[in-house]
């Protein structure tokens, strides 16, 4: 054919898009290691769909009809910033296998739950154990060592020394002030004797013990604080965090999906790892990153966030040039990598970034995407034209991104390397991507709920009854000691039902006689 007929670039081109058909899809599959576009070819048709492409925008030469076929016809690419390469997304899933996959295989050795509880001061004991008041009964004598040397009469009541059961009820004493919505109350007011009072605070304690022990509780060594504080800031509760974040993991198999979120402890106290933030009810607390089950809200791992820089503690420096966020995750996670559970997160946590280090750690993720993100691409953020309930999806080897409109003008869209094919629920509405995430997001919001809310019944009795066996072993030492007053006493026989067969410590009824002096007359 001559080259100067008119039919040969029609013929040409034919050719053309034949090999390419055949090529393009194989050629896309084998980039897709990387997740993004090999090639630094910066053309205006890579960016969006054809269709609606700027006129302006296309090129006259002879390779535009080729790009055109290749670049957004199997795939969607995300947003061009910079000399960065743009993320790519193809439409159509990789497996089609039905099997299951090995990633999402959870293998628990033991069954989920708490091990070794019957009762519920064995959660207590557990969770509380003996290293932890060890701890605080050893600060809190050096400190009541100290305060004995301000007063005259060291050999006072209130400034002897503090025993494990003796601390067990001021624990005790401070989840009833919880229960009974009274720990802003005026001391002097529990421990009324005209009425108005709390009679069990008068069981457990006199008033000045009371006071004397709120003020000397110590949980770390003065001495060291300082130097600990350069790099801990929240030194002072570190060693019993720690401590109590490792019984937590000890006796508890968590369940295959877990939930990871921020949660505020309401405090207005003056410290430096004090938090500020509007969206919460309290608005001001202590910031504190969980990790639970997303089946029933169990705190599995927790760090107290203090401020710039502290997400990263306890990680490598390699592991420390990753974002914030990321480093947050790998902090929270370590305790199950390698176990194949899944986690769920909100979109502060989530990026591509987290995604893979998470699938080289053995674990998945599922959760929101912030619409600012440059792996999102563009056919991915709202549009007016969507109809409301409209499903679009974008898939990779490892993960898969779904779009859904939830009402007109709004798009959520989510990242999951749990979820590897286009499945919607019974009636077609909604991905099973979308479901997942519903069903698993709630585990730190429902602990959040739970710590709240001491005035729902299951919780109140719960409470109750921790608080009675930590405070009844040093209300029956205090029955039979004849030092304290006879209502006292009269109460914690009602309280802890003690048999009239036991009359507790014995004292005369008879009064010596009394002498008289020399002034007085005979």
């Amino acid at each position: 054919m001559n080259p100067n007929d008119e039919d040969f670039e029609r013929v040409v081109s034919g050719l053309l898009e034949k090999n390419v058909s055949d090529i393009s899809d194989t050629e896309d599959r084998f980039l897709h290691d990387t997740h993004c576009l090999e090639s630094d070819h910066d053309t205006a048709s890579e960016l969006c769909d054809t269709e609606n492409q700027d006129p302006a925008l296309v090129s006259d030469s002879d390779d535009e009809p080729l790009i055109n076929l290749t670049s957004n016809r199997q795939y969607f690419l995300g947003k061009k910033v910079g000399n960065k390469q743009q993320f790519k997304w193809y439409k159509d899933p990789f497996r089609s296998s039905v099997r299951t996959p090995r990633h999402n295989i959870v293998e628990v050795q033991r069954p989920i739950g708490t091990r070794d509880c019957t009762e519920k001061i064995d959660f207590w004991n557990i969770l509380f154990s003996e290293d932890i008041l060890h701890i605080i009964v050893l600060h809190s004598n050096r400190k009541l060592e100290d305060m004995r040397q301000k007063y005259k009469r060291e050999e006072r009541p209130e400034l002897k020394n503090i025993d494990i059961t003796e601390l067990c009820a001021l624990i005790g004493c401070l989840l009833y002030t919880a229960i009974f919505k009274s720990n802003k109350e005026y001391i002097a007011s529990l421990f009324a004797t005209d009425g108005k009072g709390r009679e069990i605070f008068r069981c457990v304690f006199s008033q000045k013990r009371f006071l004397m022990l709120l003020t000397v509780l110590r949980f770390d060594d003065p001495t060291t604080r300082e130097e600990r504080k350069k790099t801990d800031p929240a030194t002072h509760v570190s060693e019993l965090y720690d401590i109590f974040i490792s019984n937590c993991q000890k006796y508890y198999t968590p369940g295959p999906h877990m939930c990871i979120d921020e949660m505020l402890v309401r405090c207005r106290c003056r410290c430096k790892i004090l938090m500020y933030m509007p969206k919460k009810p309290g608005k001001y607390g202590i910031k504190v990153m969980c990790m639970t089950d997303a089946s029933n809200n169990y705190l599995y791992n927790a760090y107290i966030y203090c401020g710039k820089d502290t997400d990263g503690q306890g990680l490598t420096d390699e592991e420390k040039e990753f974002s914030k966020p990321t480093q947050s995750i790998l902090r929270l996670t370590k305790p199950i990598q390698n176990t194949n559970r899944n986690i769920t997160g909100d979109n502060w946590f989530t990026s591509i970034e987290a995604v893979d280090l998470l699938k080289k750690n053995g674990l998945t993720y599922v959760g929101t995407m912030n619409k600012i993100k440059r792996e999102i691409p563009t056919d991915f953020l709202p549009k007016r034209s969507r109809l409301v309930g409209e499903t679009l999806y974008g898939f990779t080897k490892e993960m898969t991104m779904v779009l859904y409109v939830p009402k007109r003008n709004k798009a959520v869209v989510l990242l999951s390397s749990m979820h590897h094919d286009k499945c919607n629920d019974e009636e077609g509405e909604k991905s099973d991507i979308i479901l997942f995430y519903n069903s698993t997001k709630n585990g730190v919001d429902g602990l959040d709920k739970m710590c709240k809310n001491a005035r729902n019944i299951d919780t109140y009795t719960f409470l109750s009854e921790i608080a009675d066996e930590l405070c009844k072993p040093h209300m029956l030492r205090r029955y039979n000691n004849p030092n304290i007053s006879r209502d006292v006493r009269a109460s914690i026989k009602r309280i802890l039902k003690i048999e009239d067969t036991d009359p507790g410590p014995q004292t005369s009824e008879k009064l010596a006689i009394r002498g008289t002096c020399t002034i007085c007359p005979a």
